[in-house]
């Protein structure tokens, strides 16, 4: 996509731009005005962050998200723009830590012809007490006319256009693909490959000498054995290797792709503690709104103690190889 508007501290004004370009209009474009319960809104993965991993707090924050597929516009964030729309919303609000209800997000989603109806934007919101602007202004014209609609797009209770939304209400919907019926449609149960990089898809002798990126250190012949497992049972990735805290999940994705693997990259594992990875499966499998058909996990080193019978350790020498396969296909069988 191109020829976006964006500046910064204007988010509303540069989702509103984003619902109204001509790339977008073919994917049902809509507003996502985030905010907290308490007049702040706890978000991860935000540039405006002091350090990497480090959460913003924001007083409102408005994003685009799409269909066809589900996906995030979000000029301000390090996760990608475009982000598929479930990676968005679980590494950005991290459901996984139970966050005091005060501090948790909640949605008004708009679409693109209620906005354009409804939403002005005069900017007097940026206005300190002396009338002059907190930060600079857009270059372009404030949007509509008359005085500004943006607090009532905030508000729990004014009407004023769109539908209210939690964040399990608004994963469900993104994950089953299509809008929720009576806000509980779920998505059909699928089989989940758990998915270390190193040891993994690579071994001991993977020493590229000259690596462009994680594509290098994916070795074709670990690749192979994947494909010949997601070939023969249609499960998909949620990648546990610590490659996914130093890059997007774009990124991933893209390297994946490169490297010839035909496995569908669906999601990460939330990061919590690096040393006992088996919290992070344990938090992604008890996020989702029904359990995955069958699972399996992939891993040279770490321990599951909480699943020891669907853990299928490779060593570090070959990586995933043809004697794994048997027992992983065993275990996707159920």
């Amino acid at each position: 996509m191109s020829g976006f508007l964006y500046h910064p501290f204007y988010c509303e004004e540069n989702a509103y731009h984003l619902c109204m370009h001509a790339d977008l209009a073919h994917r049902e474009p809509a507003a996502l005005f985030i905010r907290g319960r308490d007049e702040v809104c706890v978000m991860w993965h935000q540039r405006a962050a002091e350090a990497p991993g480090e959460p913003v707090f924001w007083d409102y924050h408005v994003v685009v998200l799409v269909k066809r597929p589900w996906e995030i516009y979000d000029l301000d964030t390090t996760l990608g723009c475009p982000v598929a729309a479930k990676t968005y919303l679980r590494r950005s609000f991290r459901p996984e830590l139970a966050l005091p209800p005060e501090l948790g997000p909640r949605f008004r989603l708009v679409d693109a012809a209620s906005l354009a109806s409804t939403f002005v934007s005069d900017r007097s919101h940026m206005r300190g007490p002396d009338g002059t602007y907190r930060e600079p202004q857009p270059p372009w014209p404030a949007i509509g006319s008359g005085s500004s609609t943006l607090a009532r797009f905030l508000a729990h209770d004014d009407a004023i256009a769109g539908e209210e939304l939690g964040l399990p209400a608004l994963l469900r919907r993104v994950l089953a693909g299509r809008p929720a019926i009576a806000g509980i449609l779920s998505p059909v149960p699928r089989k989940i490959i758990f998915l270390d990089i190193d040891g993994v898809m690579n071994s001991v002798n993977t020493r590229p000498p000259d690596p462009r990126g994680l594509v290098d250190f994916l070795d074709p012949r670990n690749v192979s054995v994947l494909n010949a497992i997601v070939q023969a049972t249609g499960a998909v990735v949620v990648v546990s290797s610590s490659w996914r805290l130093s890059m997007s999940f774009a990124a991933l994705q893209a390297s994946f792709a490169a490297a010839g693997c035909v496995a569908e990259l669906i999601d990460v594992t939330p990061e919590i503690d690096g040393r006992r990875r088996v919290l992070e499966v344990v938090a992604w499998l008890e996020r989702q709104a029904e359990p995955p058909a069958q699972f399996v996990v992939l891993d040279d080193e770490f321990d599951m103690p909480a699943f020891p019978q669907r853990l299928v350790r490779t060593s570090k020498q070959y990586g995933l190889s043809p004697r794994d396969l048997p027992a992983v296909l065993a275990i996707l069988a159920g």
